[in-house]
């Protein structure tokens, strides 16, 4: 996995596990996939989405823009599941 530091709006950084970045073109922003704690035991991971800029600062998704990000998410891993 990828580890990357980012920044939370509260101002915490934490180390993230990144899975894939991807942007909603209709909205122009970018997003991230990533996981916190990976332990590499448990069969179930969460993963979670964020708006992320150029600076590593992540936030949460507006509720107006859920619907952009989960089309582009879901069409995006439906390319790599293909692969």
């Amino acid at each position: 996995m990828n580890k990357v530091e980012v920044k939370r709006e509260n101002g915490e950084t934490i180390v993230i596990e990144l899975l894939l970045s991807f942007e909603a073109r209709e909205i122009g922003k970018k997003y991230i996939a990533y996981t916190l704690n990976d332990d590499g035991v448990s069969d179930f991971e969460a993963v979670l989405i964020s708006e992320i800029d150029d600076d590593m600062n992540i936030k949460d998704v507006k509720p107006e823009d859920a619907p952009f990000v989960d089309a582009a998410y879901e069409e995006l891993k439906q390319m790599i599941i293909a692969v």
